[in-house]
């Protein structure tokens, strides 16, 4: 342990902080430099805090570490069990939103008024409130193992409140609209993916990459496995791919299909037989929504057709999305008296709570019918001789 004392040809005195560590598998000595600071006090500071660390099993040099340096080691630690998808944006929020304007900052400067103080900046400068909201996430992720080295002693965005994100207005289709939608979507290229849509509560990817393997078909009816997505690659130009797995563990489910859903699929499965046999390249995924080759559908395709349909249809539903159509699914099952927790499955959602979130708008309008239950559940209580 040493702190060296180094002028530069200015004459300027500068300290060097050097601590010996040691390699814990083969017990090899090595100086590892902590730092060169401007004060001999705070070279002082530096090596009393790099020997506490050594010797309770912290991070030996970690009064220097930037928040660039530890969000690097955080990312390359987690990327094996991030998907493509998901290790692309973590990617992208650190080295374009993070970075630039905290990446030099040490992680152990860093405080609540700086941190909201760099949230300020980021709005000011115009940064959505949904990117500040992802940069929090990661951010807060990384400190949070900053915690665990004993980096730090403690996560300074635990005081933090992110902005806002404002709420997405969801828009459903009444029984009638639904089906003058459905009635114009029929000769789109991407059908059947909109009854899937609007009858299963399928997501746009989920709707993309179900296979005809995954449709188990008995006398009782036909129930689809979802258990794949098709999403745009955000590392080939958003090209579509298939990912063998769905939005979250819960969305991995079984859904038992309406009467007129098999119906269109036992149609289209004789259309697409008949494109198959025609076409002169045909690359098998089994998919029932793919292209004229056999190729999966580009989500971002999907809401260009949605459009076409939403006009066709003569809908007067301004900004009506592709994923409205789940919304619609769910409402109109909800305004049918069926099960929350039944829909909640069939969206594959991963709790109850998040689909009574979603639609809580609905449950005053429900509350009439609740209540008059109590007239049949329990019978009433004679008042004839209490009002004579």
């Amino acid at each position: 342990m040493a702190i060296e004392v180094r002028v530069s040809q200015d004459g300027i005195k500068a300290y060097r902080v050097r601590v010996a560590t040691y390699d814990p598998n083969t017990g090899t000595r090595r100086n590892q430099t902590i730092g060169t600071f401007r004060l001999k006090r705070e070279a002082e500071r530096a090596e009393r805090n790099a020997i506490t660390n050594r010797d309770t099993g912290g991070i030996v040099g970690a009064a220097s570490l930037t928040v660039g340096e530890l969000l690097d080691d955080w990312y390359v630690s987690h990327k094996k069990r991030l998907s493509s998808q998901t290790a692309v944006d973590y990617h992208t929020t650190i080295n374009l939103h993070i970075k630039p304007s905290l990446g030099t900052a040490k992680v152990s400067s860093l405080t609540p008024a700086s941190l909201r103080q760099a949230y300020r900046s980021w709005e000011d400068s115009g940064k959505s409130p949904y990117v500040i909201q992802k940069c929090h996430q990661r951010l807060k992720q990384a400190l949070n193992q900053a915690v665990s080295d004993r980096v730090i002693p403690s996560n300074p965005l635990a005081m933090v409140k992110p902005p806002r994100t404002p709420k997405k207005t969801m828009q459903w289709l009444d029984p009638h609209e639904a089906r003058k939608f459905l009635d114009a979507a029929a000769t789109d290229t991407m059908w059947p993916v909109w009854p899937l849509l609007l009858f299963e509560g399928l997501r746009k990817g989920e709707a993309l990459g179900l296979r005809w393997g995954d449709l188990h078909w008995s006398d009782s009816g036909v129930t689809a496995h979802i258990q794949q997505q098709v999403a745009g690659d955000k590392a080939n130009k958003g090209k579509a791919v298939i990912l063998p797995y769905t939005k979250t563990s819960g969305s991995t489910r079984v859904v038992r299909l309406s009467n007129e859903t098999i119906a269109t699929l036992r149609e289209h499965r004789l259309r697409q037989q008949r494109y198959r046999d025609e076409a002169i390249v045909w690359e098998d995924h089994d998919l029932i929504c793919c292209t004229s080759v056999g190729t999966p559908h580009n989500p971002a395709n999907a809401d260009r057709s949605m459009d076409r349909i939403v006009r066709r249809a003569g809908l007067s539903k301004n900004g009506l999305r592709v994923h409205d159509l789940r919304h619609t699914c769910a409402t109109l099952l909800l305004q049918n008296g069926q099960p929350i927790k039944a829909i909640s499955e069939r969206l594959g959602h991963s709790s109850v709570r998040i689909t009574l979130d979603l639609y809580a708008h609905l449950v005053p309008d429900m509350q009439e019918s609740t209540a008059a239950a109590w007239d049949v559940i329990v019978p009433r209580r004679d008042t004839s001789d209490a009002l004579s």
